[in-house]
């Protein structure tokens, strides 16, 4: 996408999540940024919601984890329904992105769900060989697995 501000406010959140059947746990953003698609994420599933990011774009929001999630993300050990990995591209956030996915497939409840956007992962994706219990279930404007 071009335009991924348009992207990201747009439905194309929404009509991807009515697609799944989401069980049980957090709806998790890591890398919120501004919050365009966190926004989104709390109107819908309200408290479930939880955001992480580095730093602190947008005013103070209790749900919302300021710090590092490579060294943070042990710190926060709990029941995910939804993990969708904001944290920048594959090429340029490796170490980050690499924990947001390990965190996931820890923590995701069976029949949870692992996202991360479509243009980003072209980019270059990572290695998902050794993560057996994924399915590749979508993979057009947003790459998804799903736990087994």
């Amino acid at each position: 996408f071009a335009d991924q501000k348009l992207f990201a406010e747009g439905p194309a959140l929404n009509s991807m999540l009515d697609t799944l059947t989401i069980p049980d746990g957090k709806i998790v953003e890591a890398g919120v940024w501004k919050k365009y698609l966190y926004s989104q994420l709390v109107t819908r599933f309200g408290d479930r919601a939880k955001g992480y990011d580095i730093h602190q774009y947008t005013e103070a929001d209790d749900s919302v984890v300021i710090g590092d999630f490579r060294t943070i993300h042990v710190d926060h050990v709990e029941d995910v329904a939804v993990f969708i990995n904001g944290m920048g591209g594959w090429d340029t956030n490796t170490s980050s992105k690499q924990a947001g996915l390990d965190y996931a497939y820890a923590n995701l409840v069976s029949g949870g769900y692992y996202i991360d956007l479509q243009f980003l992962w072209n980019i270059q994706a990572p290695d998902m060989s050794s993560y057996t219990d994924f399915t590749l279930i979508a993979n057009d404007d947003w790459v998804i697995y799903q736990k087994t």
